[in-house]
C-alpha cells in the first residue's frame, strides 16, 4: 500500500490556491519519477488537504443551516486546446449515464456549444439576459423531479472562454445567484508557441474546405503563411484584421486572458496544463513534452484528468471506470472504429514515429497546395479561359495530386530568428504566468525551476524542428519551369 501511494505521489500532485479575490485555483502537474525530493518541492507546492472542497462547502453550509450548493463545473476552453475531443468524449451516451450515477448531469453539447449571440440577449435597459439559463433549468427539471437532492452540472463550450463584463454579470446573476450553483470554471493551458500556429492552420483549413472562390471573389481571401500573419499582427498592435482569421492577438496568452475574465463570475477556477496531463492506466501512453494535439494519447489523458480531478461533489465512480478502461470503453457502437484507432495510436511509443506524425500534421500540406494554386492564379500562370473555368478547390486538388504522383518536394520558408525569438519570449512569459498561479498564488514571482525551464525548452525545440512556423516558398517553387507547363495544361 505504501509503495502504491508513493508511486501515485510521484506521478501526480494537485495544488489548490486561493487568490487575493477569493477565487480558488486548483491545478496539477505531472512530476517525473526520477527527480529528487528537493526538485519535487521546487516543482509543486504540496497540498496537505487535497480534495477538501466538498467538506469545506458542506461545513460552511451546515453552520448557516443550509444545504451545500451543487457544483456547476464548466469547461470554458481555451480554443485549440483539446476542447473538441474532450467534448466528443464527454457526450458519449454510456459516459453521460455513468456521470448521472455520480450525481452529475451532463448538459447536452447542442445546448452549450453555441455562439455568444445565441446565448446572450440584449434587453431594453442595455443589460444582457442569459437565455441559456432557462434552457439549462428546464433540462435539469426534466431529469430531477424524482431526485431527493439537487444534482451537479457539467458543461463545456470554448465559445465562452473570455466573457466580457456584462456577460459575466449575466452569468453570475443566473447561475450563481438565482440557481445557486457553486460555479467552478475549468480552463486548459496551452503554450503560446503551440497555440498560435494551431489557430492559424485551423481557421485557414476551415476556409479551404468551404472556400469556393478565388481571392477577391465573393469575399474570399488569399491564405497567408504563418510568418505573414504574425508579421501583420506585429504591425497592427497584435491583431491582423482582414486575414480571414478571427482577431486573435498574437501577443496575448489566451488562458491568462480567460482566467482574468472568469475571476469575476465564478467561485473557483481550475487550471489544467495540456503539457502535464497524467494517465491512470499503463495502456495510455502520455509524452510529457509532446505538444501535438493530434496524438490521441495526450487528449485521452486530458479527458481522464477532467473526469477524475475536476468533478468533485459526486462519488466519481466514473473516474475509476474510465481510467481503468483507458480509451474508448464508453464509445457507442457507431464510434467503435474511432475507439480502435485511438488504442492503436496509444500503443505506439516510438519517439521517432511520434515526431514523424507530428511533422506531417504540422506542415499543413493542404494549406501549402492552396498557396501554390493561388500564387499561380495571381501571377499569370492561368489563361483567361482557365480562370473562368476552374474553381479554386479544383486547382488545389490538381496541385496536390501532381505532388503525390511525381514525388515532388518543395522548399519551406521559415521565419527569421528575430521573430522566433519574439514568439519564444512571449511563450516563456505565458509559462511563467501559469506557474506563478500554480505555485506562487500570482504574487509576482515568475521564475521557473530548472526542471520546468528544461521541459519548456524541449517542447519549443520540437515545435521548431517540426517546421511548425514554416510554409512553402512559392518563389522558389516557381523557379522550376515545369510549373508553367503544368498550369497551362490543366483541362
Amino acid at each position: 500500500f505504501l509503495l502504491l501511494a508513493f508511486s501515485v505521489f510521484q506521478i501526480y500532485n494537485e495544488v489548490k490556491i486561493v487568490n487575493e479575490n477569493g477565487v480558488t485555483t486548483r491545478t496539477h502537474l505531472r512530476i517525473p519519477g526520477n527527480v529528487t525530493v528537493q526538485e519535487k518541492k521546487q516543482s509543486v507546492l504540496p497540498d496537505a488537504e487535497e480534495y477538501q472542497d466538498d467538506h469545506d462547502r458542506a461545513s460552511e453550509a451546515e453552520k448557516e443551516g443550509k444545504e451545500a450548493p451543487p457544483y456547476f463545473v464548466f469547461h470554458a476552453g481555451i480554443p485549440k486546446a483539446g476542447s473538441t475531443t474532450l467534448q466528443k468524449d464527454l457526450k458519449q451516451r454510456k459516459l453521460t449515464e455513468q456521470l448521472l450515477q455520480d450525481r452529475y448531469i451532463f448538459l447536452p453539447h447542442e445546448m452549450m456549444h453555441q455562439q455568444k449571440s445565441a446565448i446572450f440577449q440584449k434587453e431594453e435597459d442595455g443589460l444582457l439576459k442569459l437565455s441559456l439559463a432557462s434552457s439549462v433549468q428546464k433540462y435539469v427539471e426534466n431529469i430531477e423531479p424524482s431526485l431527493v437532492e439537487r444534482y451537479n452540472l457539467v458543461g463545456s463550450s470554448e465559445y465562452l472562454f473570455k466573457p466580457n463584463e456584462r456577460e459575466c454579470q449575466a452569468w453570475s446573476k443566473e447561475f450563481m445567484e438565482k440557481q445557486s450553483y457553486h460555479m467552478k470554471i475549468v480552463l486548459i493551458y496551452r503554450r503560446h508557441h503551440g497555440f498560435l500556429p494551431s489557430v492559424h492552420n485551423q481557421y485557414y483549413k476551415v476556409l479551404e474546405r468551404v472556400g469556393k472562390y478565388w481571392p477577391g471573389i465573393n469575399g474570399d481571401v488569399r491564405i497567408m503563411s504563418f510568418e505573414e500573419w504574425y508579421e501583420c499582427g506585429r504591425e497592427h498592435e497584435g491583431q491582423c484584421r482582414g486575414s480571414g482569421i478571427p482577431n486573435w492577438n498574437v501577443f496575448d496568452i489566451q488562458t491568462e486572458k480567460s482566467y482574468q475574465s472568469w475571476k469575476q463570475c465564478s467561485h473557483e477556477i481550475q487550471l489544467i496544463s495540456l503539457h502535464h496531463v497524467h494517465s491512470s492506466d499503463s495502456k495510455v501512453k502520455v509524452d510529457n513534452t509532446n505538444s501535438n494535439l493530434s496524438d490521441r494519447a495526450i487528449v485521452n489523458g486530458l479527458t481522464i484528468d477532467f473526469i477524475c480531478d475536476t468533478l468533485q461533489g459526486g462519488r466519481n465512480e466514473t473516474c475509476q471506470h474510465y481510467s481503468q478502461k483507458a480509451d474508448g470503453e464508453f464509445s457507442d457502437v457507431e464510434e467503435g472504429k474511432t475507439a480502435t484507432r485511438r488504442l492503436k495510436a496509444n500503443t505506439n511509443t516510438s519517439k521517432d514515429l511520434t515526431a514523424t506524425r507530428r511533422l506531417k500534421a504540422n506542415t499543413s500540406k493542404d494549406l501549402n497546395h492552396d498557396i501554390i494554386a493561388v500564387y499561380a492564379y495571381q501571377n499569370g500562370y492561368f489563361t483567361t479561359e482557365q480562370k473562368r473555368k476552374f474553381e479554386r478547390q479544383d486547382v488545389v486538388k490538381a496541385v496536390e495530386q501532381h505532388f503525390l504522383n511525381n514525388d515532388i518536394s518543395y522548399q519551406l520558408k521559415c521565419p527569421e530568428q528575430s521573430m522566433l525569438d519574439e514568439i519564444y519570449n512571449v511563450s516563456l512569459k505565458g509559462e511563467e504566468w501559469y506557474f506563478s498561479i500554480v505555485e506562487n498564488n500570482n504574487q509576482g514571482k515568475n521564475g521557473l525551476t530548472e526542471i520546468q525551464l528544461e521541459d519548456f525548452n524541449v517542447d519549443w525545440k520540437k515545435t521548431v524542428d517540426a517546421k511548425t512556423f514554416c510554409a512553402v516558398d512559392v518563389e522558389e517553387v516557381f523557379k522550376n519551369q515545369q510549373w508553367k507547363g503544368f498550369f497551362r495544361n490543366l483541362v
